[in-house]
């Protein structure tokens, strides 16, 4: 007997046949009983924004889990999730309804989400009261003591780890995802899409025992996984200034950054790369990091230490820019603007197109120990509470550092560049395993990712511990430490829990639900439509869309994209005017071309399994299969093409298309 999927599209006759009536306004109407289903639970107490996000996907999308647990042996895509197949999610308003009513209930369900004077040039003596324990709870490896081991082994240690923390506090752990579900989750992962239906095909008739690794290998090694992680530090030097608009070399920085990770650079050059960059921004990729953190057009020493500090130390140490640190009492603004100093004489020269070569407002990155108001080695620390005022001088030194000499005329760039992107900074290989845990698990071992203190441990301090010592004995080697992480049970679980008692995410009994990113969105629809979907046209420099500012001229996926800085992957971020551009905009056009194809085609059984395979990865359980014929069958009036349009658009309209589960 068959298992029926967890994930339902719940293709009830009237469900669809009101979307065939008219399909356009129809859409607007689906995707509102999509967004109430996801968003109409009530949190319970203490639940916080991102736990009920994913409590809800599971709750209001997954289906009540069945206790049947046979399978179809003749399909191995379709099986190993559960859920109620029989009814509609809930009743659609009647197609009269207009789109304004529709949009007043999905509004109101998402307000419920509450989603000195210069001295002479002589080395610097920094001397303290007392030692810095900030760092002292952190794992201490160095890269002469640390060994490194095969995949096999670090996998193994991962799930010792997690299975010994969930067996302490009794909880049970999900078994294996199926073959369609892994392959589906460690694409989205590792590429930022779905598979496409031959990739999809190709892999579930694959009966070798050792296919997923080697699918991991694939993935690992095609260059969409360097485009993908592009993608993901983008978002995240871009989302840390809301204001930031204008930077023109957002692609060449894209590109840049997806060859170094597609060549296998060490993690620790390229961050060195990026602190110290110089050159063409219009040529030069690697001076985006510091373009993106400028003030009045030139690179603000503040905000690079800011953001140096939080993504690649993995710490907030802009609390310590004006008073000590409010939960670190250790960091002070001596701390801070003494990394600051290593950034002064930093610019960006822009010239007019008429000048030279360079395009009309490109900047030339440089820095230059000099001139007038610049003293090496030192910065004048601003006062907090009187602009254009100072209230003394930092001089550079490394962080933590009791006792930090820096000679000024080599406090540049490069001197805390080499420091910091090493082991010898105890923050900095942490932090990186750490954010590298949380794309493929949704959540870092240390959460919020930038707030590794000593009263916020991690979840599992010695499996930090365990991949710190394997990143930095591998020479941050990013793509061993993320092969690492996938060939672990730990991943490879279903997103289904045992329970509904056993539903933890923070120990990893299970999968946590992901949503997808615009990008991922919409690279998706790219794949499912055989193109017919497309993000739109760039508008690089021009505002972004915000919660707050969605309407702004911008491109498609630009216009999706109104996540914050650094926010959950299990966060639903999809207001009224996204979902409302969607459906009438290319997706109702591209699903009734696809209606029109498969009509010809005239294979009933095939076209929905095609369907199923573009969508979802995975081939439809037989109750789908049945319940398609059935609407079809009850919609003799309408044509053959409109009932596949239907079809496909619901599909694409699903929770489970849109979830990386």
């Amino acid at each position: 007997m068959e298992h029926p999927p967890m994930w339902t599209t719940r293709l009830g006759p009237r469900w669809v046949s009101q979307a065939i009536v008219g399909l356009g306004a129809t859409c607007c109407a689906l995707a509102g009983m999509l967004v109430l289903a996801v968003l109409s639970r009530t949190p319970v107490d203490g639940e916080t924004k991102n736990e009920r996000a994913t409590s809800t996907v599971k709750a209001q999308l997954v289906g009540v889990a069945t206790t049947n647990d046979s399978r179809d042996t003749g399909d191995m895509s379709g099986a190993g999730m559960s859920g109620d197949v029989g009814q509609p999610a809930a009743e659609l308003p009647t197609s009269d309804r207009d789109d304004e009513n529709i949009a007043a209930r999905i509004l109101k369900d998402l307000d419920s989400l509450d989603w000195a004077t210069p001295h002479a040039a002589e080395p610097t003596t920094v001397p303290r009261a007392k030692p810095l324990v900030g760092s002292d709870w952190l794992p201490r490896v160095t890269a002469e003591t640390a060994q490194r081991q095969n995949v096999i082994a670090v996998s193994a240690a991962i799930d010792r780890q997690i299975d010994e923390r969930l067996q302490a506090v009794g909880i049970s752990s999900s078994g294996p995802a199926d073959d369609a579900e892994f392959h589906r989750r460690a694409t989205l992962d590792l590429h930022g899409h779905i598979p496409s239906v031959d990739q999809t095909v190709r892999f579930l008739a694959d009966q070798r025992p050792d296919k997923r690794a080697r699918l991991i290998d694939e993935l690992l090694e095609h260059q969409d996984f360097g485009f993908r992680l592009a993608h993901y530090w983008r978002d995240l030097l871009l989302k840390r200034d809301p204001d930031k608009r204008n930077l023109p070399n957002e692609p060449v920085f894209i590109s840049w950054m997806a060859r170094q990770f597609n060549h296998g650079q060490p993690w620790d050059k390229i961050v060195r790369t990026m602190l110290t960059a110089e050159g063409d921004e219009a040529l030069a990729g690697e001076t985006f990091f510091l373009l993106a953190n400028e003030d009045d057009k030139q690179p603000a020493p503040n905000k690079i230490v800011a953001t140096t500090a939080a993504l690649f130390m993995g710490i907030q140490l802009q609390c310590a820019e004006c008073h000590v640190h409010p939960t670190v009492e250790q960091w002070r603004p001596d701390d801070f603007w003494g990394l600051a100093a290593f950034f002064v004489g930093t610019r960006a020269d822009r010239q007019d197109a008429g000048k030279g070569k360079k395009i009309a407002g490109t900047a030339e990155l440089t820095q230059r120990l000099g001139g007038k108001g610049i003293v090496p080695g030192q910065i004048s620390i601003p006062d907090p509470k009187n602009d254009g005022r100072t209230i003394g001088v930092a001089k550079a030194h490394l962080f933590e550092n009791a006792i930090a000499t820096v000679n000024p005329q080599s406090a540049r760039r490069k001197t805390l560049a080499d420091w910091l992107a090493s082991a010898d900074d105890p923050y900095f290989a942490p932090a990186a395993v750490n954010r590298l845990w949380s794309i493929l698990f949704a959540r870092g071992l240390v959460e919020p990712l930038d707030d590794f203190r000593p009263d916020n441990p991690p979840t599992h301090p010695e499996l930090l511990t365990l991949l710190t010592t394997e990143f930095v004995a591998s020479h941050f080697d990013v793509k061993h430490l993320l092969r690492c992480l996938c060939n672990s049970q730990a991943y490879q679980r279903t997103s289904r829990p045992v329970s509904a008692h056993d539903d933890n995410h923070k120990l990893y009994a299970h999968a946590t639900i992901k949503v997808m990113s615009p990008e991922m969105l919409f690279d998706s629809l790219t794949i499912a439509t055989g193109g017919r979907v497309t993000r739109g046209e760039s508008s690089t420099g021009a505002a972004r869309s915000t919660k707050a500012n969605p309407f702004a001229k911008v491109s498609t996926v630009e216009f999706f994209d109104n996540r914050e800085y650094d926010e959950a992957a299990s966060e639903y971020g999809y207001g009224i005017p996204q979902l409302l551009r969607l459906m009438n905009r290319q997706l109702t056009t591209a699903c009734e071309d696809i209606g029109q194809r498969e009509a010809v085609a005239n294979n009933r059984d095939r076209t929905i399994e095609r369907m199923y395979l573009a969508a979802y990865s995975r081939r439809p359980t037989s109750a789908e299969v049945d319940r398609i014929h059935k609407f079809i069958a009850g919609n003799r009036s309408n044509p053959p093409a409109k009932s596949y349009s239907a079809v496909m658009w619901a599909l694409l309209n699903s929770a489970e298309f849109i979830a990386n589960h």
